[in-house]
């Protein structure tokens, strides 16, 4: 049974020893990878310095990204009028833009 714990806790330690950091945490990775011109995106960070919830934390975080992101949405309208006119002397007809 000892052993069995030992072994288990031997793999959770050389999983977590050698994990990866996600390539979207770092600046150059996330813009090569989802550039400004082609993909909308929102990225927000913090350090836990307080000990604060985790949750509030995240909270945060996902609030000061969807920010980011709507501060990045810009829309452009173009309007276009068009008139017709049809001369009834003539019979021809013109339009106006």
């Amino acid at each position: 049974m000892n052993r069995t714990v030992l072994v288990l806790f031997v793999l959770v330690y050389s999983f977590t020893a050698y994990s990866q950091e996600p390539q979207w945490i770092n600046y150059q990775n996330r813009y090569a990878f989802y550039p400004e011109k082609t993909y909308l995106s929102g990225f927000s960070s913090e350090i836990n310095y307080t000990n604060q919830d985790i949750t509030d934390l995240l909270e945060k975080c996902k609030d000061n990204a969807k920010k980011t992101l709507i501060e990045s949405v810009k829309v452009s309208i173009k309007s276009l009028t068009v008139s017709g006119t049809e001369n009834l002397n003539t019979g021809t007809n013109a339009e106006n833009l």
